[in-house]
């Protein structure tokens, strides 16, 4: 049990030094302004996504579960081995987040992108094209 939570307790660490990280740093390529964490409303949980390119084919995945007062209550980071530019990384990101919390029994909550492109294809409605 002590393992597990010295384990948990890193995680937590790791996932919030490699978002904060991120949200200072931005994406190569990416507009990404630096943004003061909003809290949802009262009784929604907050998810929090974050992507970096360690190398051609690896990248690092941050995701945070916080309640509406600012307490963690979960976190991951990951290494996977992917290919692919920002978008996709955020995509997979994203996916990965959202499997994240579904496992840990997270159903509903508020998620939190950084990267407008992918916002943007997830909310049209018209759907999205690939040449």
């Amino acid at each position: 049990m002590f393992l597990y939570i010295v384990l948990v307790g890193q995680a937590v660490v790791y996932a919030t030094e490699f978002i904060e990280h991120n949200r200072r740093q931005g994406s190569p390529g990416e507009n990404l302004r630096a943004e003061k964490w909003k809290q949802p409303p009262e009784g929604v949980f907050k998810v929090n996504i974050a992507e970096s390119k360690f190398s051609e084919c690896k990248m690092g995945v941050g995701v945070l579960v916080r309640d509406s007062s600012g307490q963690m209550l979960a976190a991951l980071a990951e290494e996977k081995v992917e290919q692919g530019d920002g978008l996709w990384r955020m995509a997979k990101a994203v996916w990965l987040g959202l499997q994240f919390c579904q496992d840990i029994g997270f159903n509903t909550f508020l998620l939190e992108c950084p990267n407008a492109a992918l916002v943007s294809l997830i909310l049209n409605s018209t759907g999205c094209c690939i040449e």
